[in-house]
């Protein structure tokens, strides 16, 4: 019987481990005077949840790191978008009153937002473009970065979203970004981010979609 007990704990401690794997838990700390609903958006989810006591939690399952924004019940804007995954992440915004041309929208400035697999991966790009992108050899180190990132992770949004942010200026070659397009996982990208892409690797297809793997 003793043996039975032990047998049922470990399953049920797999099994918890199991869920925090396969679900987000993203905690919100909201501060300024905004009250009522706030909403996730993301893939094509809007969830919701009413602040109390200046907090918001918002539970769900993504297959992959995808690009989430928050929004409110009036027109609203971010200072940032970030990218939700199958994690714990901590967060603390502020939203607050701010008139842009005759508009008065809710401005969400996210003030910290703990680290996650996709946001490190974020920032060590952007410590290597600090460091590095006024070297002469700029193009080839560019392009072996992003070589990297898609290499290890092609099935994440960030990566085709670096690859479109990257295709817009004449750095890297439309060879080299349709060489990187290539590597990508395109059915879990962004479609916005894999036309730009497309755009500029393939210009001959631009009327067309252009489809190299699934």
């Amino acid at each position: 019987m003793k043996y039975i007990k032990i047998l049922i704990l470990a399953i049920l401690v797999i099994s918890c481990e199991q869920n925090k794997h396969n679900e987000f838990t993203l905690n919100i700390k909201v501060n300024g005077k905004y009250e009522g609903y706030l909403y996730l958006n993301y893939n094509e989810i809007k969830d919701s949840c009413l602040i109390k006591d200046g907090k918001a939690i918002f539970t769900g399952t993504v297959s992959n790191p995808t690009l989430a924004y928050y929004s409110t019940n009036y027109i609203s804007a971010n200072d940032k978008n970030f990218y939700l995954e199958n994690e714990n992440i901590y967060s603390e915004i502020t939203i607050a009153k701010r008139k842009i041309k005759e508009y008065n929208i809710d401005w969400i400035s996210t003030d910290t937002i703990s680290d996650t697999k996709t946001s490190i991966i974020e920032k060590d790009f952007e410590d290597f473009k600090l460091k590095f992108s006024s070297d002469k050899d700029w193009q080839k180190k560019l392009y072996e970065k992003v070589k990297k990132i898609i290499e290890q992770n092609p099935k994440n949004m960030y990566s085709g979203d670096l690859l479109a942010e990257n295709s817009n200026d004449t750095i890297l070659s439309k060879e080299q970004i349709g060489d990187l397009y290539n590597m990508l996982n395109i059915e879990l990208q962004s479609p916005l981010s894999i036309q730009r892409i497309e755009f500029k690797a393939f210009p001959q297809y631009k009327n067309k979609k252009r489809r190299f793997n699934s």
